[in-house]
């Protein structure tokens, strides 16, 4: 019997201190790799964003741009306008913003004037629900107005 009892005793001694060593490798294992997805979901999520304040930034641009050559055409011919529906500097903003499908332009009670698209010429649009308007637009409002008066 004591010999049973000591065999048990040295598996004891053998296995437990295994068992304890086994189980910490495989925590520290278990640590050692969340922490490293953590950091590569950290570095994922720094990389979305820098790439979302890049994209973010250049469509800025890209507006500001056009509003600033929409808001700078003085005059719109309105020959030109009839003739081809589009002004040549509308489109050329339209060029410079890849981002955009078409552009209008319109007047005060929102009909479609202008359009890089000439299947929107003459539609009315909702402007509710807009930003308030660019101060550069009441010159062309009223330019149209006397025109058209």
């Amino acid at each position: 019997m004591s010999l049973s009892r000591s065999l048990v005793r040295r598996r004891r001694l053998f296995f437990l201190p295994m068992a304890a060593l086994v189980l910490g490798a495989f925590g520290l294992t278990a640590l050692f790799v969340l922490h490293a997805w953590e950091e590569e979901t950290n570095r994922s999520f720094d990389t979305a964003s820098l790439h979302a304040r890049a994209f973010e930034t250049h469509l800025t641009q890209s507006f500001n741009v056009i509003n600033s050559t929409l808001a700078n055409m003085a005059e719109i011919d309105q020959t030109e306008i009839a003739a081809a529906g589009a002004p040549k500097g509308l489109i050329d903003a339209l060029r410079q913003a890849p981002s955009l499908r078409f552009m209008a332009l319109l007047d005060a009670d929102g009909n479609i004037v202008a359009s890089s698209n000439g299947r929107s010429l003459g539609r009315q649009v909702a402007l509710g629900g807009f930003l308030p308007p660019n101060p550069g637009w009441r010159r062309y409002f009223a330019s149209a107005r006397r025109g058209a008066a």
